[in-house]
């Protein structure tokens, strides 16, 4: 299976400190990569355009911006998931992550990056991965832009034990339903998901600014009534409603004390 590439799809919106660093360590693995682009403001668009220029023959990096006809009022996460399984529907057979712009995925096994342990994962027959979230969080407000967070942030919470996180997957010839979990869970007929959970490493909240920005404008001042409806978008009224964008890592799990990571 040397031709084994998955494809990770990645929505992004103003992440242009972190972005780049993502998606070269996707396609350092050996994974392909396109970027639905929510019509950035800071750069993120041209960084990846960018960096596409500078990597030529490095792993195939496509990037669109999304909706086509221009920037919308609000985050429309409906849509922008309705868009992901319309890209993946055209890549039937093949591996898809459904990605984001602030995490980094990694097998459970040291040493075996993301890619082999998907074709660890299809070699036993499974079609779907779940994923273990770690919530890194900032203890002070020493991150810069291009920096490389895995190396940076040390200190992280669990996501909650109970929600799944199936965002990887071998596409069937029909179209998956990521809305329904609200991009939490892709779902689809004869889905096998793998029994040990991969590790999705997450860098929401990277610096007391950013945190501000995108937590009180980016997100809750661009959420879509539908979406506030229906409950999605909760994940961070917590933190917007204490202001809490620094950590004490006395609360904190610490990353260099684990061998590897496993659930709560």
């Amino acid at each position: 299976m040397a031709s084994f590439c998955p494809l990770a799809i990645i929505a992004t919106y103003n992440d242009v400190d972190i972005v780049p660093q993502v998606v070269a360590k996707l396609l350092d693995d050996g994974n392909d990569v396109h970027i639905v682009d929510n019509w950035s403001s800071d750069g993120t668009f041209e960084a990846l355009q960018e960096l596409s220029a500078r990597r030529p023959g490095q792993g195939s990096l496509s990037i669109e911006r999304f909706p086509a006809n221009g920037p919308t009022r609000y985050f429309d996460l409906r849509s922008i998931l309705h868009r992901k399984e319309e890209i993946a529907l055209g890549f039937p057979g093949r591996w898809i992550i459904h990605h984001d712009s602030d995490e980094v995925r990694t097998s459970p096994w040291p040493g075996v990056g993301l890619r082999d342990g998907l074709r660890r994962a299809d070699e036993a027959r499974f079609t779907a991965v779940d994923f273990v979230v770690l919530a890194f969080r900032p203890i002070d407000d020493s991150y810069k832009a291009g920096v490389d967070p895995e190396t940076h942030f040390r200190y992280f919470e669990w996501g909650h034990p109970d929600y799944r996180h199936i965002k990887a997957w071998k596409q069937p010839r029909r179209r998956v339903d990521l809305v329904s979990h609200a991009g939490h869970e892709v779902v689809f007929r004869r889905r096998k998901v793998f029994p040990e959970r991969f590790v999705l490493k997450h860098y929401s909240l990277r610096h007391p600014d950013q945190s501000k920005r995108k937590i009180l404008v980016e997100r809750l001042g661009r959420l879509h009534p539908a979406a506030v409806a229906a409950g999605w978008h909760v994940q961070y009224a917590p933190q917007a409603a204490a202001s809490r964008f620094l950590w004490d890592p006395a609360t904190l799990v610490d990353y260099q004390t684990l061998t590897k990571p496993a659930e709560p």
